[in-house]
Order: C-alpha cells, then sequence, then structure tokens
C-alpha cells in the first residue's frame, strides 16, 4: 500500500476560461503547485482525476507526469503548473492524486489533491 507524506503539500488556484462554442464546454482554469517540506527527493510519476459536473457527467483521467513531465522535487523546492478542465456544465468539481517515488529509498507514496470546485464566472456574485 502507498503511503502519504504530510510535509509535502499541494495548492490549487482556480479560474474561468470561458466558454468555448464550437466544442460546446465551458473551460476551467487551474493552477497546481506542489511545496516539498519534506526531506526526501521525490519525482512525480503519475496522476489521476476524478472529474464530475452539474448534471452527472463523470469522467476518470489517469497518465503519466503532468503537463509532459515527471518532475524531480527536492526539499524545499516548488514546483508549479498551469492546465485546464473541459465541462459541459457552469458548475463541477476535480480531485485527484499524484503518485511519486522517493529517489533516495525507492518507496511509493501518493500526494493526495484538494478537492476544486468550478463555477462559471456568470454563476458569481
Amino acid at each position: 500500500m502507498a503511503e502519504t507524506h504530510a510535509d509535502i503539500h499541494v495548492s490549487a488556484e482556480l479560474e474561468f476560461g470561458g466558454y468555448d462554442e464550437e466544442q460546446k464546454y465551458y473551460i476551467h482554469k487551474y493552477k497546481i503547485q506542489i511545496e516539498n517540506q519534506s526531506n526526501i527527493n521525490f519525482q512525480l510519476l503519475r496522476r489521476r482525476w476524478e472529474i464530475s459536473d452539474g448534471l452527472s457527467w463523470k469522467r476518470i483521467v489517469e497518465g503519466d507526469g503532468v503537463v509532459g513531465q515527471q518532475p524531480i522535487i527536492s526539499p524545499g523546492q516548488r514546483y508549479s503548473y498551469d492546465s485546464w478542465c473541459p465541462m459541459p456544465s457552469t458548475v463541477g468539481y476535480m480531485k485527484g492524486s499524484f503518485f511519486c517515488q522517493q529517489l533516495d529509498g525507492g518507496s511509493v507514496f501518493t500526494i493526495e489533491v484538494p478537492l476544486m470546485t468550478f463555477i462559471a464566472e456568470e454563476l458569481r456574485n
């Protein structure tokens, strides 16, 4: 079973990216930051996202790394990336996990990504 590390923190910033008339979906942008406050070097190998919206649409996205990279994050370092999520409705959520490997000892562990709630701009007060 994979372990977790309390000294590795993930945060997310969200931004509404508009509506794509041609594709018929809402664009929700996000920026993920991973901060390594532990004493280990690790590499982010894989990701898994669970995505859902207000219309009961659901999908699982899995793959190697993030945005084409499998970054190595050393103690005291931060890694961030920008991405986006297409969604058929104005509200939804995304949550997930990063699967990582400690470089010095080889153990595998999971970093949980906090729940991200997406809301289209026209629904905000």
